[in-house]
């Protein structure tokens, strides 16, 4: 079976330089069907610190990969829906980076974790700048991947030190739906279930295969 050269690449992430290693079309820290991403022989962690594999990244940013990694995994643990995860997803024609992507039934999440504590007795509402932040890139994924111009792309942002919010999905611009917010595990899992229920598909279907 022909492989895909594999080949280094530095690039910018969070402010670091970061040398991805690189297998085919798609530039991602870790990707992989949920099923295998919720196996725990898959070492997941250890293929992001390898894909991300240098002396640069910070013992910080890998504390949030397992936390993103754990929430994801709460997340989908008892829920057997297929699907695929990108972490650290490079967005086409642009030096950004998506902290997760996930492709279910045709329907893209791009999704932001704000990874904060909340205090007690807060009430804090979401900050308008990281919600900016992921509907760029929502929208960014739209206009310069061409598989995606027509398959819908929900942003989500996850702050779990914010207050819960409720959000109705709408199309903003073409085919990029409304930001829908998130404070835990619960909270993504009602979107995603929201989002197949009221979301139509559109031709042609967005698959792993034309998304990679």
């Amino acid at each position: 079976m022909h492989r895909s050269p594999v080949f280094q690449n530095l690039q910018m992430v969070h402010g670091r330089r970061i040398l991805y290693v690189r297998e085919g079309g798609m530039i991602a820290g870790y990707k992989g069907s949920l099923e295998e991403f919720l196996d725990e022989r898959s070492d997941v962690l250890g293929q992001i610190n390898t894909r991300c594999a240098n002396y640069c990244v910070l013992k910080t940013q890998r504390k949030t990969w397992e936390k993103e990694v754990a929430f994801l995994r709460r997340t989908f643990g008892d829920w057997r829906v297929e699907g695929n995860v990108y972490f650290e997803c490079k967005i086409l024609g642009m030096s950004k980076w998506a902290d997760v992507v996930l492709l279910i039934r045709g329907i893209l999440f791009v999704v932001e974790f704000k990874m904060k504590a909340k205090k007690r007795g807060e009430v804090r509402g979401f900050n308008i700048d990281d919600i900016d932040q992921v509907v760029d890139y929502a929208n960014d994924i739209s206009s310069f991947n061409s598989a995606c111009h027509s398959c819908p792309i929900v942003p989500v942002l996850i702050d779990t030190g914010a207050s819960p919010e409720s959000d109705d999905f709408g199309i903003v611009q073409d085919n990029v739906y409304s930001v829908m917010k998130c404070v835990d595990s619960r909270g993504l899992r009602a979107v995603i279930e929201k989002a197949l229920g009221e979301i139509p598909q559109n031709e042609p279907v967005l698959t792993r295969m034309t998304w990679e």
